[in-house]
């Protein structure tokens, strides 16, 4: 890294003091001052304060560096399913030291499937900062997906014994507990680190594909008249189904969301929502009211500042 303060020189043998010793070209180039623009082929991403054109000073390469990470090839072409990616991970894991600057530009490939395994973790994340100055691309053939949200619980009832008007004996239900509401799914794509262009680079993003939030689970049911009121149908997801929380319901899916049931005289469930969307509310019987929520559903993308997008392409679900 050139010297944030102290002198600093074109050529010279200084370590910290020499432009030419920090970026690796002969002394002979520099006679051309256009040659040093950042992006013009010689100087890196690692000198942020230098301009791309008009006036340029020795002082603008103060805390300049050309120490860049670039990953392998191979290791930038996501070509299977991933579960809860992190790219910052990642990126350790090929050999980054997490400080250096990055360039590098990740493809996923068309048919694969980025996705999570909860709620409460983003199906790709960026991880954290990235220093200022990295030039990281992400370039989406395939699925960038939220968790689907699980469906609510039907009812449970107890089997009474009582009298009735004449004063017979007779059995009855009684509710133990009313269908609660579904849950909400999951964020697709999350950047997670600062929104300072002054601390962390911005992503780009080209989308070709399909970033899209969990699908929000459907409401369960309440049923007076048998043990159990059906369960709401769990939100679409990606590659891990959703839960099924009770004994009659449906998981949702890559496929789809789950269904909700419509049994006569038993309450109506709710289904489960597609990517992006929310569930369907659940019902009670007798006196078809209505008795929970469907969950909301998961972002598409949260922290859409700490991007660049050059392609929108299809999302489903909330960006924020």
């Amino acid at each position: 890294m050139l010297n944030t303060t102290g002198p600093i020189s074109i050529g010279g043998s200084v370590v910290g003091e020499s432009i030419n010793l920090e970026f690796g070209f002969t002394a002979t180039r520099t006679t051309d001052m256009a040659s040093l623009y950042r992006g013009a082929g010689i100087v890196s991403g690692g000198a942020p304060n230098v301009p791309t054109s008009g006036l340029i000073s020795l002082a603008d390469f103060r805390g300049a560096t050309n120490n860049v990470f670039v990953p392998p090839p191979a290791a930038t072409l996501i070509q299977a399913d991933q579960t809860n990616f992190n790219l910052r991970n990642y990126l350790i894991s090929l050999g980054w030291d997490g400080t250096s600057l990055v360039s590098a530009v990740f493809t996923i490939n068309a048919g694969v499937v980025i996705s999570s395994n909860s709620t409460s973790i983003p199906g790709f994340t960026t991880g954290g900062n990235f220093p200022p100055g990295s030039d990281v691309t992400i370039v989406n053939n395939g699925y960038i997906l939220g968790m689907g949200g699980q469906g609510g619980h039907g009812s449970t009832a107890t089997l009474m014994n009582g009298t009735d008007k004449l004063g017979l004996p007779t059995t009855y239900y009684q509710f133990s507990a009313h269908g609660t509401s579904g849950l909400p799914g999951g964020t697709a794509l999350a950047f997670n680190g600062s929104l300072d262009p002054l601390v962390s680079a911005k992503i780009k993003l080209t989308n070709n594909g399909i970033i899209g939030g969990g699908g929000g689970g459907g409401g369960g049911a309440s049923s007076i008249v048998q043990p159990y009121g059906p369960d709401g149908g769990g939100g679409r997801s990606g590659r891990t189904n959703t839960v099924v929380p009770g004994v009659w319901g449906y998981a949702g899916s890559f496929a789809g969301a789950g269904p909700g049931l419509v049994p006569s005289g038993h309450g109506n469930s709710g289904a489960g929502g597609n990517w992006g969307a929310g569930g369907d509310a659940g019902w009670a019987w007798p006196g078809d009211y209505l008795v929970s929520y469907g969950g909301a559903g998961g972002a598409a993308i949260t922290g859409l500042g700490g991007f660049t997008v050059l392609t929108v392409g299809t999302r489903y679900g909330a960006v924020s």
